[in-house]
């Protein structure tokens, strides 16, 4: 584009300017939003690149940090730096790292990225333990009169709130909400189960009192 200026109608131009158009945004990747994980906090906005700058608001609404089981979708919108257009972009041309899908209407900057549901805090997979990480055996010899913390091994990154621990018999042993078993002073065997009340999974071991 050219524009001429003149001091008056009657001389001739002596000045002359050109600007250039402004550029299409050809950077696709758009940095700083990553995939959601359980506990993380969320961004709200992009890593700004050479050509635009970006905020990120997330469906459903985050209150602190991620959720478990959850599929969150990004909305992205991005805003040119001068000297660039999103005006010839695309339609899906931008990406977002981790995401299932991403779209973007052509000429637009408003990106839709969906992605995968965050890991599980459910127990799926749980076993009882003498100490942490040391899994219990099928049978385990325990003494009258005595109080023995037991523990749990379950999948990662999965919630413990749900177990409850029980006994097959209160007469010889009792158990509390954290694994501690009291053995009465009764001679026999016993079964001490926990077992997660949301997805049922259990795990039991036999003690034989002596």
């Amino acid at each position: 584009m050219r524009f001429a200026a003149r001091a008056n109608y009657n001389e001739s131009p002596d000045t002359t300017v050109t600007i250039a158009p402004p550029t299409a945004i050809n950077i696709a990747a758009i940095p700083g939003v990553t995939a959601p994980t359980r506990g993380a906090t969320p961004v709200t906005m992009i890593t700004e690149t050479a050509q635009y700058t970006g905020t990120v608001t997330w469906s459903p609404t985050v209150s602190g940090a991620f959720a478990a089981d959850t599929v969150y979708t990004a909305t992205i919108t991005l805003t040119p730096k001068p000297g660039f257009t999103l005006t010839g972009v695309a339609a899906n041309f931008f990406t977002a790292a981790g995401a299932t899908t991403v779209t973007n209407p052509a000429d637009s900057g408003v990106v839709t990225a969906v992605f995968p549901q965050t890991e599980s805090a459910r127990v799926t997979s749980l076993r009882i333990a003498t100490a942490p990480g040391q899994a219990a055996p099928a049978t385990i010899q325990a003494f009258r009169n005595t109080t023995t913390r037991y523990h749990l091994i379950v999948n990662e990154n999965a919630s413990t709130e749900n177990i409850v621990w029980t006994t097959s018999n209160s007469l010889f042993a009792t158990v509390d909400a954290n694994g501690n078993v009291r053995i009465n002073n009764i001679v026999g065997m016993i079964t001490l189960t926990a077992r997660d009340t949301v997805t049922g999974v259990s795990h039991s071991v036999i003690l034989r009192i002596s």
